[in-house]
């Protein structure tokens, strides 16, 4: 395909979205982008915990050129596993050998991974939108720094609260899912832990990931807010919360410190009835956060960059570009927060009784449930 016009881009946000966006402009055989990427923060850390990538986003990576260094910096996932709060199996699900490959890793060493093969971009930190205003034929923005440019396109890459999204006519802010709250953290290791563990009790959910080098990611909720006792440190928190689980989780929560870097996190969803405006697009978490709980978080953001890469190479017209993307991809978005926010709902708290049923089920049914969920991802972006 020959090379079309060149494009002038800002992509604000220098997270996950934006990085995989930068690197798949900067290989797209059909758009020429001369991008500028501006991230609010002041500059790059080792923010962040761990996080499950799942096949469908680590074949946007090998799309990009990255699947090797993912791979590299990751850890393979052949199996998961979901337990009761003490420990003992409900189901197990082998990753089937037909779907692409899935990872754990430490969400640091993914950005910077995705921050090396972004270069020669590199991103301006501490720099944000000051103004943004749209005229017919490009985005007239000032930045916060006093760089004042047009824009064939403008991308809000800038996740849950983002300054793009603001912009655009009309568009809500995050909004929290109930009162659900957690932790994150990393934990050092080792542990006796092979396979990443979802360990489900009543009202609170704790998974457990192993990490290259072995560490272990500690993803304490989402917890009810009605089964987290008040007052006390996160920490003191965290640990009332989970008082009582069993098996290899007594290990990790034993070794989650003063000094351990605890991430207090809500769960937010956004939800849009447009995600572009003319030459402005929003990707990732500022287009379509949903609850965290089928871990498609970054896998959404990277099928977006995907997308939106071949959409732009099509031909010139960035709207009709930028509306081809939102067609193909709304689908697929809305079907993945649909599935997340039930299965943030079923961690509410319910009588004992309940609870057991629901253990039953998942004992006879869960592996099944959680491939029909999985399996239509694991199939070719649409």
């Amino acid at each position: 395909m020959a090379v079309q016009r060149s494009l002038e881009v800002l992509i604000v946000g220098a997270g996950l979205a934006g990085l995989a966006l930068c690197v798949g402009l900067r290989r797209s055989q059909g758009v020429a982008a001369r991008v500028t990427l501006v991230e609010l923060a002041a500059g790059p850390d080792d923010a962040g915990a761990g996080l499950l990538l799942t096949g469908n986003g680590l074949r946007v990576l090998d799309g990009f050129g990255l699947g090797a260094q993912v791979r590299a910096v990751g850890r393979r996932v052949e199996a998961l596993r979901f337990a009761d709060a003490s420990g003992a199996e409900l189901f197990r699900l082998p990753i089937p050998t037909a779907w692409p490959e899935f990872v754990s890793v430490h969400r640091a060493r993914l950005r910077r991974t995705l921050l090396e093969a972004a270069l020669p971009v590199v991103p301006r930190f501490g720099v944000h939108v000051a103004r943004i205003a749209p005229t017919e034929r490009a985005v007239d923005v000032v930045l916060s720094d006093g760089d004042q440019r047009s824009f064939d396109l403008v991308v809000g890459a800038d996740g849950l609260h983002s300054a793009v999204r603001a912009a655009m006519p009309g568009a809500p802010v995050a909004a929290p899912i109930g009162e659900f709250r957690g932790w994150r953290c990393v934990v050092p290791g080792p542990f006796d832990l092979s396979e990443p563990v979802y360990l489900l009790g009543n009202g609170r959910t704790l998974l457990l990931h192993p990490l290259a080098g072995g560490d272990v990611y500690c993803g304490a909720g989402p917890v009810a807010g009605s089964a987290i006792p008040g007052g006390g440190s996160e920490r003191e928190q965290l640990l009332a919360a989970f008082e009582g689980f069993g098996g290899v989780a007594r290990a990790v929560l034993a070794a989650v410190a003063d000094s351990t870097r605890l991430i207090p996190t809500l769960y937010w969803e956004v939800a849009l009835e447009h995600w572009c405006a003319g030459r402005c697009v929003l990707v990732g978490d500022a287009a379509h956060a949903s609850a965290p709980t089928l871990a498609q978080g970054a896998s959404m953001a990277f099928e977006d960059a995907a997308v939106l890469c071949e959409e732009l190479a099509r031909d010139g017209a960035v709207p009709a570009a930028l509306e081809r993307y939102e067609a193909r991809r709304r689908p697929r978005v809305t079907a993945v927060q649909r599935e997340s926010r039930a299965r943030m709902e079923a961690n509410r708290p319910v009588a004992a009784r309940q609870h057991a049923v629901r253990d039953q089920v998942l004992r006879r049914f869960g592996r099944q449930q959680l491939h029909a969920a999985w399996g239509p991802l694991m199939d070719t972006i649409p």
